[in-house]
């Protein structure tokens, strides 16, 4: 599936792609299981 998104959309994945990063460190401040889920599912973003 490809999608496209707009410049609203790609600000609102900021902070979902900050949550999914600092859940996938060594011993991360936040867990957000979803927030990757969600990046990991649209491969967005590559940790």
């Amino acid at each position: 599936m490809d999608l496209t998104f707009g410049d609203i959309q790609e600000a609102a994945l900021i902070p979902l792609a900050i949550k999914a990063s600092e859940t996938s460190r060594e011993n991360p401040r936040i867990v957000d299981l979803k927030a990757k889920e969600i990046i990991d599912t649209l491969a967005v973003f590559k940790w």
